[in-house]
């Protein structure tokens, strides 16, 4: 006669609906680990970052063919301050009349140039208050040309009257024929042009995002000391 002794029927039938409970458990908890990266991936950008419409539209790449260059209409000052956004007196130069049948040039020539109003352009590229950028110091710089694969002419400056030096930091904005939306953080107020498109902080290029690390990163690679916080930080 065997000396083993038989499980009691009723744990035998309770050892299946456990595993299937453990089972349960990791499957929802997988599931819902996915919704949640998918909404804080996918989602939660959208709803973080609000849309604001330019003004009128705006056709960079006819004005650089017209133009010829960025500092054509993006020039400096005598002094080497960079004065930011051209003004209406820039534009009057060649739009003192309407041109075409773009709807966006009877706006600039009746809404701005006639009534001497400034267009209020949205910046994509504006940094917090606390930031100071000189873009002198940057687009004349030889550092900042032989990284955008610019060799300047003898005697020239290293960045003048060359897109491809602008275009390291903003892009190929240059070459748009269209103004894009501006995407507005709603907790900070930021563009998302600063903090950039993906949401984990990766950029391929300079000009994918415009944060601390970005330029700290660049700055590592031209400079062999660092420098205190002061130079950025007024």
């Amino acid at each position: 006669m065997s000396e083993e002794k038989s499980a009691p029927k009723g744990a035998e039938a309770t050892k299946p609906a456990g595993r299937g409970w453990i089972t349960a458990t990791v499957l929802g908890l997988a599931i819902g680990l996915a919704a949640s990266l998918a909404v804080g991936w996918a989602a939660f950008p959208r709803l973080l970052y609000e849309t604001r419409r330019q003004p009128l539209d705006f056709n960079h790449k006819l004005h650089v063919e017209n133009a010829g260059s960025c500092e054509s209409c993006h020039a400096f000052t005598e002094d080497g301050r960079f004065p930011g956004l051209p003004g209406i007196d820039n534009c009057v130069q060649c739009h003192a009349d309407i041109q075409g049948k773009d709807p966006s040039e009877a706006i600039l020539v009746n809404d701005y140039i006639k009534k001497g109003r400034e267009i209020p352009w949205l910046v994509y590229s504006r940094q917090p208050q606390c930031v100071f950028f000189s873009h002198a110091a940057h687009v004349f710089s030889p550092a900042m040309a032989k990284m955008a694969g610019v060799t300047p002419d003898e005697g020239a400056s290293p960045g003048a009257e060359n897109p491809a030096v602008c275009a390291a930091c903003h892009g190929h904005d240059g070459d748009s024929e269209h103004v894009r939306p501006l995407y507005v953080n709603r907790i900070t107020g930021e563009s998302r042009d600063v903090y950039g498109k993906n949401i984990a902080g990766f950029a391929e290029h300079i000009s994918d995002r415009m944060k601390m690390d970005a330029c700290v990163d660049c700055h590592a690679k031209v400079k062999p000391k660092k420098e205190a916080c002061n130079v950025c930080h007024k």
